[in-house]
C-alpha cells in the first residue's frame, strides 16, 4: 500500500513539473483574445491664416477654340448690311391706263424687298392690279415679276380706293431697265393717284 502511494505521489509531481514548465504557447486557445487597435486620434487645430492645398502630379487640361465672328447678311460684313426704305407715288394720267417708278439701287448694292405696302385710288368703278419688276444677275431668269394684291376699301364721294400691304423676299440688282413698281388700271377717264412703300436692305453683291 505505501508503495502504490509513493507511486501515485510521484507521477503527479511529474504531471505539475511538466505543466510548469511546457510553454503555454504550445497549447492551442479555441478562445482567442481580443485584439484592440488604436487609431491616431483626432487633433484639432485653431486656422492661423491662409491655408492652401495644392495637388502634385494633377493632369492638365486645355480647352481652346477658334473665335467666330458673326454678322448681319451671313458672312457679308457688318457694315454692308444697311437698311432700305424708299416711298414712291406717281399719277396715272387722264387717257392712259398705266405708269411707273423706279426703284434706284447703289452700284455693287443688292436689294433685297422684304415688305410692300401700296394705295390705289381712282374714278369710280376703275380696279388696280400692281407689279414689282427686278433684275439680278447670274440667275435662269434676269428679269422678275411680281404681283401685289389690291383690296378695296370702299367709294369716298366718287374715287374708289385700294390698298395692298404684303410681305415679299424680292432681289434685286443694279439693271437696265431698272427695277419698277408698276400700276395699271381698267379705265382711262380722270386721274388716278398710286403710291407705295417699299422696305428691305442692301448687300453687297460679291
Amino acid at each position: 500500500m505505501k508503495s502504490r502511494f509513493i507511486k501515485t505521489t510521484c507521477t503527479v509531481a511529474v504531471a505539475e513539473f511538466f505543466a510548469m514548465v511546457v510553454p503555454q504557447s504550445i497549447c492551442a486557445d479555441k478562445n482567442p483574445s481580443p485584439v484592440t487597435v488604436v487609431n491616431t486620434p483626432t487633433i484639432n487645430v485653431q486656422q492661423s491664416g491662409k491655408w492652401i492645398v495644392g495637388l502634385n502630379d494633377t493632369p492638365t487640361v486645355k480647352v481652346s477654340s477658334p473665335i467666330v465672328a458673326v454678322t448681319q447678311g451671313g458672312s457679308q460684313a457688318a457694315d454692308a448690311y444697311m437698311p432700305f426704305v424708299k416711298t414712291i407715288s406717281f399719277n396715272i394720267e387722264n387717257g392712259t391706263t398705266q405708269n411707273n417708278a423706279g426703284i434706284t439701287i447703289p452700284e455693287g448694292k443688292r436689294l433685297v424687298i422684304e415688305y410692300v405696302s401700296a394705295r390705289a385710288q381712282g374714278t369710280a368703278g376703275q380696279k388696280f392690279i400692281a407689279q414689282i419688276q427686278t433684275s439680278v444677275t447670274k440667275t435662269e431668269s434676269p428679269r422678275g415679276v411680281y404681283w401685289l394684291v389690291f383690296f378695296p376699301q370702299g367709294t369716298f364721294s366718287t374715287i374708289d380706293v385700294y390698298t395692298a400691304s404684303q410681305p415679299m423676299r424680292i432681289f434685286a440688282d443694279p439693271s437696265t431697265p431698272p427695277a419698277l413698281f408698276v400700276a395699271t388700271r381698267t379705265g382711262i377717264t380722270g386721274t388716278a393717284f398710286v403710291e407705295a412703300t417699299i422696305s428691305g436692305y442692301l448687300v453687297n453683291i460679291k
